[in-house]
């Protein structure tokens, strides 16, 4: 799948193309956006991720991959305590 199929068979929020478009910044590659994506499954996260483009430090292509996992890692915890 490609990320403009993605987009097309999915109906991303606004959060959602917001990342993808601060993504760009960094890559056009499709395996890029899926991973960041599938770290943040829903919008708080991705707008987590979108903060620290605009406002973190040393922002790189490696460093949101890294953030982007962080924040799944937190939703899988909170998931787990929840249930």
């Amino acid at each position: 799948m490609t990320l403009k199929e993605y987009c097309k068979n999915n109906n991303p929020s606004k959060v959602t193309l917001e990342l993808i478009e601060k993504l760009k910044a960094f890559s056009n590659e499709d395996d890029y956006f899926f991973g960041v994506l599938s770290q943040s499954a829903v919008d708080s996260d991705r707008q987590l991720i979108i903060d620290y483009i605009d406002k973190g430090k040393d922002v790189s292509y490696s460093n949101i991959l890294l953030f982007a996992l962080e924040v799944g890692q937190k939703r899988e915890e909170i998931e787990r305590q929840s249930a």
